[in-house]
């Protein structure tokens, strides 16, 4: 597997793919949330500018030249709890690895690259 980082150019429509397989995941387990493909075309933008105001970024996995899955993690998110203390703290916020490519480590790989962008 190989994790690279988002290029709007060549990702998108795998992250699209990738958001609505999560989104549709988790309309299954609670009726109220809406279907993938009603939420998408507003959330990406969404995702992009939380990325750029908190110095995250999205991290994409690709398995022999196809889009596995991807994690989103934004590295400099300011506590806003005031009985907590004042402090950053790096948050994932999205992880995705397609059900075809699931049990295979991928997920954990993603969350490793995470880790590592967010300490960096």
């Amino acid at each position: 597997m190989l994790i690279t980082d988002f290029d709007k150019a060549r990702h998108m429509d795998a992250l699209r793919a990738c958001l609505i397989e999560l989104q549709d995941f988790e309309s299954e387990l609670d009726p109220r949330i809406p279907p993938g493909a009603a939420i998408v075309d507003e959330f990406i933008p969404r995702l992009l500018r939380n990325c750029k105001l908190s110095d995250g970024k999205i991290l994409m996995a690709e398995v022999d030249g196809e889009i596995a899955g991807f994690v989103a993690v934004l590295s400099k998110v300011r506590n806003e709890e005031p009985e907590e203390g004042d402090y950053e703290f790096g948050l994932v916020t999205d992880l995705v690895v397609l059900r075809s490519f699931r049990n295979k480590g991928f997920g954990r790989q993603l969350l490793e690259a995470a880790e590592e962008f967010a300490k960096s």
